[in-house]
């Protein structure tokens, strides 16, 4: 018997018509009909990919169509098939998307079961669960046999699991431009580029100690970023509506731990942007007494600057952008005097543009701890011709003040076959203190990217940059050892689905330590992973699981409550599986002297068979000069520390380790 994975199906109701959700339903496939070498566009439609590569559609996808009763899924059409074999009982991981014109506006991405060993599915969309097919993606809802995971500008669902017999899959993308419809399928088979390639062996041995700091029960919760003040671990992630677990309200929770006696304080935030939590669009920054928050917002990025680590924020500042724009992906970091950098992505009908945001601190008080911050307005740091994908940017200064942009960005062109081929640009920018900028194209990569990832050693003309990024064969890193101008040949990590790379090199008893984290999957779902060098170039790198993805048979206790983040009429068989995994995007980590500080977020899924019909609240959806050098001083001083605030005293109850998401802190060696 196989051994199937199912998932929690977040079943809410929704209007259908062509594939599930609203929307028009008509529509072509944007396919581009001529020859030549075609412009990016503004919109890709469904994107399917195995890790970051994307998958070519069949040429004889005919027999497949016939083979489905369009009818029965409200389908009128299809626009593209895909054929995958895998072999029976192997795990396989598929991600599907869907992208709207400047990264803004409703889309959704529905999924269907249209065939399981030849024979239609009977009942809703837990026939998928039963196949051993897994939805995983944030925004869910369903009706009958629809499942649609929704976004503000992007969305996507991942398929993952095994299968004992052929599945085929309806999907269907919608955005304000309409409907473009496809079918998946999957056979028993030899291995094909979906499925998962052996990961690294066994758990790191240099964690030093693990420990969970918050928990929920809501779907929506998730995206944690990190910063370190002195001994307050500083972390921000999406919190969703504690009283109803399915609501699509969301707020930002702020959590401090302080890492020499664990003690958990926090505070929150609303949080109005539409999405339901596709985009990492806040970040933090730290630096003594000082913490900094950046969000990207609908109209607007804010800063707000706490100077008392987290307990009040003295200080906002807002960026309009208006209605003309859509911003995504702010990062921050903070150099050793205090000096500022905020980086964004905006993007509009003529194209996408990467802007950076300066500050200073403006004054102190008497211990020199800042009380001000001063803003320049905002630079164009780099534009894209066209509407653009962002990536999420490594941003760090280095011991000398020079500033590193390691940024990436993707742009897709129609095929005539109905695919899509994305291409992502990796680039470094480099202004040395005092300087200007340049910038470098490190790479350019078939792939769609989620997070390039930078490093730094030394300063000035001979500064050494590590630079992680993702390529169609797993993670990538190459070094600069003078300061961006050139890059070495990339070292392979190698994992066909590591993606979002974080490189943290130091120098430690006169080696080069470098430790890379990155997202992978494992046989039940997503983890995350590190390759180390003890000394790098003169050591052989290892590779470990820092997480463990798992599935195991549950057994229902008689009378037994829901599983975790159902409502508390949902009903569940007496016997099912349970997947444990990391989330999407689901960790970030900052150095703490010669340790890895890591925040990331695990969720666990109790399976059920029973679908349940759920009414929910709707999504509401709803230019600067040329980046120039620095001012000020000639010469970079550091700050010396002040004495440490008090930083966020409200308490903050003890996580339940039972939660279907908890927040962990991870320290490492």
């Amino acid at each position: 018997m196989r051994v199937g994975i199912c998932v929690l199906l977040s079943v809410l109701m929704l209007g259908c018509q062509d594939g599930g959700s609203s929307g028009s339903s008509g529509g072509g496939s944007n396919i581009n009909p001529g020859g030549g070498n075609p412009a990016p566009v503004a919109e890709t439609p469904l994107i399917v990919s195995a890790g970051v590569k994307t998958l070519d559609p069949t040429t004889n996808g005919a027999p497949i169509i016939a083979s489905v009763d369009l009818a029965r899924l409200n389908l009128s059409a299809i626009d593209v098939v895909y054929d995958f074999s895998s072999p029976i009982g192997e795990p396989f991981a598929i991600h599907v998307s869907s992208r709207a014109e400047n990264n803004s506006g409703q889309v959704n991405v529905s999924l269907a079961h249209a065939l399981s060993g030849g024979s239609t599915p009977v009942g809703d969309a837990t026939s998928l669960a039963e196949a051993g097919i897994i939805p995983s993606t944030t925004g869910t809802r369903a009706n009958g046999t629809w499942l649609a995971a929704q976004g503000d500008g992007f969305a996507r669902l991942t398929l993952q699991g095994s299968i004992e017999k052929a599945e085929v899959l309806a999907l269907t993308a919608q955005s304000s431009r309409g409907t473009f419809r496809a079918l998946i399928r999957i056979a028993p088979g030899v291995q094909s580029d979906i499925n998962l390639e052996p990961v690294g062996s066994g758990n790191y041995p240099h964690a030093i100690s693990e420990t969970d700091i918050y928990s929920s029960e809501s779907r929506n919760f998730g995206l944690p970023v990190i910063a370190l003040s002195g001994d307050r671990a500083s972390l921000m992630a999406y919190e969703g509506d504690i009283g109803d677990p399915l609501s699509q309200n969301r707020y930002e929770m702020r959590l401090q731990v302080d890492t020499s006696t664990g003690a958990v304080t926090g505070g929150a935030l609303s949080e109005p942007n539409p999405d339901s939590g596709n985009w990492r669009d806040h970040e933090l920054a730290a630096l003594f007494n000082v913490l900094v928050r950046a969000h990207a917002g609908l109209n607007e990025v804010s800063v707000d600057i706490s100077f008392d680590r987290g307990a009040t924020f003295g200080q906002q500042e807002q960026f309009p952008t208006g209605g003309l724009y859509a911003n995504r992906l702010v990062q921050v970091a903070m150099a050793a005097d205090y000096s500022l950098a905020v980086v964004f992505w905006r993007s509009s009908q003529t194209g996408s543009e990467l802007m950076l945001w300066e500050a200073s601190a403006s004054a102190f008080d008497n211990t020199g701890s800042p009380t001000a911050f001063s803003f320049v307005p905002p630079a164009v740091l780099f534009a894209v011709g066209s509407d653009a994908t962002p990536s999420i940017m490594g941003v760090e200064f280095s011991a000398g003040g020079d500033l590193v942009v390691g940024y990436g960005y993707s742009t897709a062109v129609s095929n005539n076959d109905g695919s899509w081929t994305t291409t992502t640009a990796y680039r470094c920018a480099v202004r040395e203190f005092g300087q200007t900028f340049r910038d470098t194209n490190v790479e350019t990569e078939e792939v769609i990217s989620f997070d390039p990832s930078v490093s730094l050693l030394g300063q000035g003309s001979t500064m050494q940059i590590f630079y992680a990024y993702e390529a169609r064969d797993g993670i990538r890193l190459r070094t600069s050892s003078d300061a961006g101008v050139s890059f070495s040949a990339p070292v392979d990590i190698g994992n066909n689905t590591g993606h979002l790379p974080s490189v943290f090199a130091r120098d430690q008893n006169g080696q080069t330590r470098v430790d890379l984290l990155y997202m992978s999957y494992g046989t039940a779902g997503s983890e995350l992973h590190i390759t180390h060098w003890d000394d790098w170039g003169n050591s052989t790198p290892s590779t470990y699981r820092l997480t463990t993805s798992s599935q195991e048979e549950s057994k229902n206790v008689a009378g037994g409550g829901p599983p975790p983040g159902a409502p508390s009429f949902a009903s569940i068989p007496n016997a099912g599986f349970r997947i444990t995994q990391l989330s999407w995007l689901g960790y970030d980590a900052v150095l703490d002297g010669d340790d890895v500080l890591i925040g990331y977020v695990e969720q666990t899924y109790d399976a059920y068979l029973i679908c349940f019909p759920f009414i929910g609240a709707g999504i509401g959806f709803g230019g600067g000069g040329v980046a120039g050098p620095q001012g000020a001083s000639n010469s970079f001083t550091a700050a010396t520390p002040p004495p440490l605030a008090p930083g966020l005293t409200q308490p903050v109850a003890t996580p339940d380790p039972n939660a279907m998401s908890r927040l962990r802190l991870l320290r490492i060696d």
